[in-house]
């Protein structure tokens, strides 16, 4: 890339990243945005040309269309739209709107320094989680440059890592996060993987802009209070492990979420053909991004249809409903063949309560952010003192104590001042989340809701507090006393500004995934012979560090019987030969006819050279 230093590779890429985003949104933005959102349509380009980006891309893709290609569709095209939108759409200026948004840029720009401070730690481009997902969205990225997203093709490619990514585009995932990486990176000119934890950074900033829309627009929430809420939310552990834990379409799917409610809403309200355009687009393109999520894509059509139960509207919204469900399905037949792949497997995986890496429940306080997320402590870790973990349990359980009353009080008052969607969002994520708890019991599909649900149980709570602060300064009595709720919320950021920086110290303690010394192998020509057959000490059990050196040495013939990522190879024969074997640190190359000293190492694994 020619930078070198870790600050100026991370802005050349957040730079590239912005540019890339706003190509693709500027000109469809003006053209899409309904009346009502066009005034924030600045905040509102990157969802919109996700939007467009996901909408074109992954049907192509899909058939074998490969990054490069796609790159001279999608440029030309995102060309055309802005320069025709430059030219002929309509210029909508609002003084107000763009004083706004100035703050939530900031507040999004603070959301990436979050989402990237642990490379700060490691010093230099790695990925972050500890999961396996990664190095399947890395390799899709990838091999995407190759052959698209073909799982006919990715089948072909004598990769361990091709059959998995190949069974994860089958069963309708990844495909949107995968593809944007590989897109970049083409432009890059780097591997995905170096780019993999700054991309999904950046998108998750962006989708605090659309949030503050939501706020603004469809919650009808004061500026402050939205600011408010969007600081919150930006400082919650809880959300921001959704990026740092590799969850790429996830992180996606956040970004458009917001875009869809508003734009779903909008239609129900003005029959508007941008908004019917918008809303049936931006529901697409998330089903594609994320279509694990897409109860909560079809949360706004319930609640509409639910709340008109009281008038005479029922029938309308339903058809209208049923508009926009055929149109997206014409729009994105991706999306409605991702919905049939994931549909029965996901609703079968979640009756038994299996699948996910978390295995116990996030506490009120962990979810709210008010107490740092204890998911992440492992025994390398260096403990808090005792007392001061037991004091500061004691505070987090006050701020859910007093978050939970004003939450109650937003969602009392919220429904007697019309401001019914976000009332009933809030009931309805509440008892979803209540459902995972009591009746599901099932932790990791607890948090990935709940993570979902902050935005809006975040607007709750700040429209609480914006209500105690009015009803006081009515009150003669309540002014004398104005700074009882001050003090109130300064202390929830208190709790949640240091649960963030315990959150960070957290992350900057583990030990890293993917080590200095492991990317050393991507350089396999100046350790290995060319075209060298390694053996892969594979087992049943998960091993993400042995997949990332899997990973760099993709390029020679790997061989091994086990699992790899979601998938298994076992192609390995009995007693056969192999130049290389590339085990754990904790195995005995003896046991391999292997000697003692190994041509590569580093903390967790080890390369021998056969004798």
């Amino acid at each position: 890339m020619g930078l070198t230093s870790l600050p100026a590779q991370l802005a050349g890429i957040l730079i590239g990243g912005i540019v890339l985003a706003y190509w693709f949104g500027y000109g469809a933005a003006r053209w899409l945005l309904p009346r009502e959102l066009a005034p924030y349509q600045w905040l509102l380009m990157p969802a919109v040309g996700l939007t467009l980006f996901s909408l074109v891309a992954p049907p192509l893709a899909l058939l074998g269309v490969n990054s490069a290609t796609l790159l001279w569709i999608l440029l030309p095209l995102a060309s055309v739209v802005n320069a025709s939108a430059w030219w002929r759409a309509p210029r909508v200026r609002d003084p107000i709107a763009q004083r706004e948004m100035v703050a939530p840029l900031i507040i999004a720009g603070g959301a990436f320094l979050f989402a990237v401070l642990p490379l700060f730690a490691y010093g230099y481009l790695t990925v972050l989680g500890y999961n396996m997902d990664g190095t399947v969205y890395v390799a899709q990225a990838e091999f995407a440059k190759q052959v698209g997203l073909s799982s006919q093709q990715l089948r072909s490619i004598p990769s361990p890592f091709a059959v998995p990514a190949a069974e994860v585009i089958e069963a309708g995932v990844g495909v949107g996060a995968s593809l944007w990486l590989s897109l970049y990176s083409q432009l890059w000119q780097r591997d995905a993987f170096y780019l993999f934890a700054p991309v999904l950074a950046l998108w998750h900033a962006s989708s605090f802009l659309g949030v503050f829309v939501l706020y603004r627009r469809m919650f009808r929430l004061h500026f402050w209070t939205a600011i408010l809420a969007l600081a919150a939310l930006a400082l919650n552990g809880t959300r921001l492990l959704i990026p740092l834990d590799n969850f790429a379409p996830h992180t996606f799917g956040l970004v458009l979420l917001p875009l869809e409610w508003m734009a779903t809403q909008l239609y129900f309200e003005t029959r508007t053909r941008r908004a019917f355009l918008l809303a049936a687009s931006s529901f697409g393109a998330q089903v594609i991004c994320y279509p694990q999520a897409t109860p909560f894509y079809l949360l706004p059509f319930a609640l509409e249809i639910a709340l008109s139960l009281r008038g005479a509207n029922t029938l309308r919204h339903i058809e209208s409903g049923a508009r926009v469900g055929v149109l997206a399905a014409l729009l994105c037949p991706v999306a409605v063949w991702m919905l049939y792949e994931n549909s029965v497997p996901e609703v079968g995986m979640v009756a038994q309560a299996i699948g996910g890496t978390l295995q116990t429940f996030l506490s009120p306080a962990e979810g709210l952010g008010f107490n740092a997320l204890r998911v992440l402590e492992h025994p390398e870790l260096v403990a808090w003192d005792t007392h001061v973990r037991a004091v500061w349990d004691v505070l987090a359980w006050g701020g859910v104590l007093i978050a939970s009353a004003l939450g109650g009080v937003g969602l009392y008052v919220s429904f007697k001042t019309e401001r019914a969607l976000l009332a009933a969002s809030g009931v309805t994520l509440l008892a979803l989340t209540g459902w995972m708890v009591f009746a599901q019991k099932y932790p990791y599909g607890f948090f990935k809701v709940l993570a979902t649900s902050l935005f809006v149980f975040v607007a709750l709570i700040a429209f609480g507090a914006q209500v105690w602060i009015e009803s006081w300064r009515a009150s003669a009595r309540g002014k004398r006393w104005l700074v009882v709720p001050t003090l109130m919320i300064v202390f929830l950021f208190l709790l949640l500004g240091v649960s963030m920086f315990w959150f960070q110290n957290t992350f900057a303690q583990r030990a890293p995934v993917v080590t200095r010394k492991l990317i050393q192998l991507s350089n396999s020509q100046n350790i290995l012979a060319p075209n060298a057959s390694i053996y892969l000490a594979l087992t049943r059990r998960p091993n993400p560090r042995l997949y990332w050196a899997a990973y760099f040495l993709r390029a020679h013939p790997l061989f091994g019987d086990g699992r790899v990522a979601y998938s298994e190879i076992h192609n390995a024969t009995k007693g056969g030969i192999y130049d290389y074997a590339l085990l754990t640190r904790n195995e005995n190359p003896a046991d391999n006819d292997l000697p003692d000293e190994p041509v590569w190492e580093d903390r967790w694994t080890v390369l021998y050279a056969r004798r």
